[in-house]
Parts: C-alpha cells; structure tokens; sequence
C-alpha cells in the first residue's frame, strides 16, 4: 500500500513540471519564410524553411520546468543571421502533454490550435483548442 502512495506522490508532480508537446508549423503564405524556435531551456531549433502556402514542419519539445520560461517562435523573410530581428514572433509560457500548431504567415506568426497544454503569459492562440 505504501508502495503505491509513494509512486503516486513523485508521479503527478513530475506529470505537472514535465511536458511533451508536438508543435507544428503551418505556412499560409505563398512567399518564403524561415523560422526558428528558441525553447524554454535557451536552445534554439534548427532554421526551418517554408517554400509554399501548406507546407508544414513538426518539432517535438521535450523536458521538465518547461513553464520556467516561454518557448518562442520567430519568423524571417531571409535566412537568419546572428542579429537579424524577426519579422514576427510569438511567445508564450507552455506545459503539459499535448499539441500545438503555429500558423506562419509573411509578416508574422501566431499560435493557432492547441489540446493537452496550459499556455499562460503570452501569444496562447485560440481558446477553442
């Protein structure tokens, strides 16, 4: 009986500092756009390139305290150089175990669907998802 009480009580706090979320990006612009995720452990994604309106790319973001700070999305109209602003970002404060979708468009980006994740201080798209 103790055995369980024990797996229990480490188990739902790790379930509630942890997350594993699946993040798309969708472009809806017929003009080249980059993007380029900075996650809330400070690393960065590689350089993602859309050629096309529909094109969609996937990123898994994994780890634990992911709500200590919020994971961005910025978008550029050229390849990304060390300084270069973005054209469009979007930021928030996300956690749990789920998904969201990032819609690119030329002159921005914004967080559109999402299921299974908590999103607070920040772009956290549509209350639908």
């Amino acid at each position: 009986m103790y055995s369980k009480f024990f797996a229990l009580f480490f188990a739902i706090p790790f379930s509630i500092t942890a997350c594993d979320i699946t993040a798309t990006m969708t472009s809806q612009t017929y003009h080249l756009v980059y993007a380029q995720f900075t996650f809330h452990n400070e690393t960065r994604s590689p350089v993602y390139q859309f050629n096309q309106d529909g094109e969609m790319k996937t990123v898994h973001i994994t780890g634990t305290f992911c709500n200590m700070k919020p994971t961005r999305l910025d978008a550029y109209k050229t390849y990304p150089k060390l300084g270069d602003k973005p054209c469009g970002s979007s930021q928030a404060f996300i956690e749990g175990f789920g998904y969201v979708n990032y819609v690119l468009l030329s002159d921005g980006v914004f967080m559109g669907m999402k299921a299974g994740i908590a999103c607070a201080a920040g772009d956290c798209g549509s209350s639908r998802g």
